[in-house]
Order: C-alpha cells, then sequence, then structure tokens
C-alpha cells in the first residue's frame, strides 16, 4: 500500500468491532502506512489524533489475534490514553473492552474487571446504548472466564435487554447466545435450549456465516451439559468442517471442545484427530498463550487410551504453561506498574511546576506591595524633611543678603555653613526619590536579605 487509507482501516476496525479479534495481513501494513503518513503529510491533520487511536485499538487487535498478548496490551493501552486525550470515547470504550479481554487471557482478572466497569461507566456517561451494549457484553464474557455464571447470567440478560430496545441483530444474537451459556453452566438445560434457539431464528442474509457456526456450537455444548453427549455428537457432525472458516481462536476452542465431547463419546480417534485439527490453527505458542485447557484435554484422551507416559508428559506441559503464564503476567504487571510511576511522576511534575509558579507570582506580587508601601514612607519622609530644610535655606539667605555692617565674621561663616549644609541635605533628600536610587536600594535589600541567610553545607 503506497499511502495511508482511511477507508481501509475503517473497514478494518468494523470487521474487529463486529467480530472480535481475527487475524490480518493488512493491519500491520495499514499501521506502518499510517505512521509514514503521520509523520508527513498528516501532521496537521485535525483528526490525527483520533486515527492515531483507531490504529493503535487495530495493531492491539491484530496482537491479539496472533496470540502476542504483551504486544496487545500495550497497543491497547496506548489506545485507551490516545483516545481519551482526543475525547474519541467511542475508540476508548472499545479499546478498555479488547484490553479487558487480554488482561483475562493471562489471568489479569481483577485488573480487566477495572477496565470493563470503567467503559461501562464511559457508556453511562455518553448515553449511546449501543457502547453500553457492548461493554455489558464484554463484562458477561469476563463473567464467564472467572466462572461467575450467576453474575454472567445477570449481566447478558441486560446486554440482552439493551440489544432489544435498540434492535440491533448482531447484538442480540450474541447477547441470547450469552444468556443460553449462562443457563448452561447453571443446570437449567431447558433455559439454555430456549434462549438459544431465539438467537439462531435471529439469523439472515446479513449475519456472518462464522457466527452461525457458533451459535450451532453454542447448542452442541448446551446438549453437552444437559447429559446429551450422542445428541451433541451428532450436531456437531453437521458443522465440524466448518469450523476452519471460524476465527484461528474461535476455531481451537471449538475443536478442543469437540475432541473433549468425543471422549466423553468414547470416540477416542475422532477425539485425536479434533486436537489434531486444533493444531492446525493454532501454533504451539498460541496454544501455550490462550489454550492452556488444550493440554488437559489430551492427557485425558492419552490415559483413556491407557498411554499414562504421554498422559503425564501432557500434564507436566500444562504445568509448565501455568508457570509461564504467571511469568508473563509478571512482566505485563511489571509494564502497568511503569506506565503508572511515568504517568503518576508527570503529574506530580506538572503539580510542583504549578505550585512553584503560583509561589513566585504570590512573592512577586507581596515585592511589589512591598515597594509601593516603601515608596509611600519615603515620599513622606521626603516632603517631611524637603520643607523644613528649605525653610532653612531660604532664611540663611535673607540673613546673608542684609548689610553686613557691624556684624562679626564669624557669625557670617556659621549662617553660610548653616546654609551650605541645609543644601546638601536637600539634595540628598531629592536623589532619594529618583528611579535609579529606588532600584538600586531594592537591589541592596534583596542582597543584604541574600546574605542573611544560612549558608548550607555543600554535599560532596
Amino acid at each position: 500500500m503506497s499511502g495511508f487509507d482511511r477507508a481501509e482501516l475503517d473497514a478494518l476496525l468494523d470487521r474487529f468491532e463486529q467480530a472480535g479479534p481475527s487475524a490480518s495481513d493488512a493491519g500491520p501494513e495499514l499501521c506502518e502506512a499510517f505512521e509514514r503518513w503521520s509523520n508527513d503529510a498528516g501532521k496537521l491533520h485535525p483528526e490525527l489524533e483520533s486515527i492515531r487511536a483507531d490504529v493503535q485499538f487495530a495493531q492491539g487487535m491484530h496482537s491479539t489475534a496472533t496470540g502476542d498478548y504483551e504486544a496487545a496490551i500495550a497497543h491497547l493501552h496506548d489506545a485507551v490514553e490516545t483516545s481519551q486525550k482526543a475525547e474519541h470515547t467511542r475508540r476508548q470504550i472499545y479499546s478498555l473492552c479488547s484490553l479487558a479481554v487480554c488482561l483475562e487471557y493471562v489471568g489479569m482478572q481483577e485488573q480487566a474487571s477495572d477496565r470493563i466497569l470503567e467503559s461501562l461507566s464511559l457508556a453511562d456517561e455518553l448515553g449511546q446504548d449501543r457502547l453500553r451494549a457492548v461493554a455489558s457484553h464484554s463484562l458477561t464474557a469476563l463473567y464467564q472466564a472467572q466462572g461467575a455464571y450467576e453474575l454472567m447470567l445477570e449481566s447478558a440478560m441486560r446486554t440482552q435487554a439493551i440489544a432489544d430496545d435498540i434492535g440491533e441483530r448482531a447484538l442480540q444474537i450474541r447477547a441470547y447466545s450469552a444468556v443460553s451459556l449462562a443457563f448452561a453452566h447453571l443446570g437449567r438445560g431447558a433455559s439454555a435450549v430456549d434462549w438459544l434457539m431465539r438467537g439462531i431464528a435471529l439469523i439472515d442474509d446479513s449475519t456472518q456465516p462464522f457466527v452461525e457456526t457458533l451459535l450451532y456450537l453454542n447448542l452442541v455444548f448446551v446438549h453437552r451439559c444437559n447429559g446429551e453427549q450422542d445428541r451433541a455428537a451428532l450436531l456437531a457432525e453437521e458443522y465440524v468442517d466448518r469450523i476452519s472458516e471460524l476465527p484461528a481462536h474461535h476455531a481451537a476452542v471449538a475443536y478442543v471442545d469437540l475432541a473433549e465431547l468425543y471422549i466423553e463419546c468414547g470416540d477416542l480417534d475422532r477425539a485425536e484427530a479434533m486436537l489434531h485439527s486444533t493444531s492446525g490453527v493454532a501454533d504451539s505458542n498460541a496454544i501455550k498463550a490462550h489454550l492452556p485447557q488444550y493440554f488437559n484435554v489430551a492427557a485425558d484422551l492419552y490415559e483413556a487410551r491407557g498411554d499414562h507416559e504421554r498422559a503425564l508428559a501432557m500434564l507436566r506441559e500444562h504445568v509448565d504453561v501455568e508457570r509461564d503464564l504467571q511469568g508473563r503476567q509478571a512482566r505485563i504487571r511489571m509494564v502497568a506498574i511503569e506506565r503508572h510511576f511515568a504517568a503518576d511522576l508527570a503529574a506530580r511534575t506538572d503539580e510542583l511546576h504549578h505550585l512553584r509558579t503560583v509561589e513566585l507570582v504570590e512573592k512577586n506580587e507581596q515585592l511589589a506591595r512591598l515597594i509601593s508601601e516603601k515608596e509611600a514612607v519615603l515620599d513622606v519622609v521626603v516632603n517631611d524633611l524637603r520643607n523644613p530644610l528649605a525653610a532653612v535655606v531660604i532664611l540663611t539667605d535673607l540673613l546673608l543678603s542684609k548689610p553686613r555692617d557691624g556684624i562679626d565674621q564669624q557669625a557670617v561663616e556659621v549662617v553660610e555653613s548653616i546654609r551650605g549644609a541645609s543644601v546638601e541635605m536637600r539634595s540628598a533628600v531629592d536623589r532619594l526619590m529618583t528611579p535609579d536610587h529606588i532600584e538600586l536600594s531594592d537591589a541592596a535589600t534583596e542582597q543584604d536579605s541574600l546574605q542573611s541567610q544560612p549558608t548550607h553545607p555543600t554535599v560532596g
């Protein structure tokens, strides 16, 4: 791609928002094109930061699809911060929800819950039901991952009510499916089937094919929960060939679930084929990253075959995966702490700079008041001195202007001395009010103040 294509970005984002993370070769290429464009023609674009948030979101979703959750979390953190600064609230909500998914994948459930609750709060403030439904659905998925099925049901019902109010078919299907799964986990099989059939009834030509496949695979799961393994296996036969059309993550999960079903049905060859298919859509790193249950199912398969050595090997692999997961959690938490520390440091620096600025302004105002008061005092003092001195000069001038016949010369010298001293003193008083003298006096006062302060020892 020779240049940045906003229309292609919008199309990519729409696919991400509708379908969730799915690998796309256009993602990284588009992001590179954006960087070139933003550093050149896009510098003055009025929506530069808003578009940057969109691109960071796309980068995060692409990294999620490839199983690189550390990179995904970093990109989505950037998307949240950039969209917040750009007041791009819709992107901020989607980024928070996707970030929560990634945090949940790596076992950071408390942080994931915080992000979801933040997205719900933003959606409520914005007053957009669709965004509220998106955030609520993400909370439903989080409760499912945590095994909190009562809360999952409550959240799914809330999402379903919003989706029904706005009449958006895609959201309704997702909400009905979530309600069904919650009922299945709670052992309420009839309700689970009823709600899932409502979702299936909404399928039309606008429904993405993989959504239909996911719904029927969910129905397979519901039949399993109801103890209807044979019925679940028959239904799975109709859709197993369509699993490869799903996004990689969904396909891998579906294959593992079907492997577990076939083990329950005693069809070990079919179960092994499903596990083999899992390796075809997800490499070993992706399986270790977000499909640790793969190793448990594989261990069950080998144990059922009597191959205890390979079963133990799978269980050891599962232990190693859990250990790696904890290490990944620690690294991600370190990055998050570093981010918070940097943000806190920047905030404290800004606050300190503000306080110093305010303090400097207050000191300047105080100094201006003191200078004004000093000038007022000087003015009073000068006037009090100038008038008597002027009178002395006038009187001595009168005395000296009279005939000096019969006047003692020494008396004349005394009068002349008094006049000279008075003139000199009046000149000194006049100089007190000149601007140069005031500035020099202020500088001297400040220097005296500095010199009077205690001297601190130098740190060697």
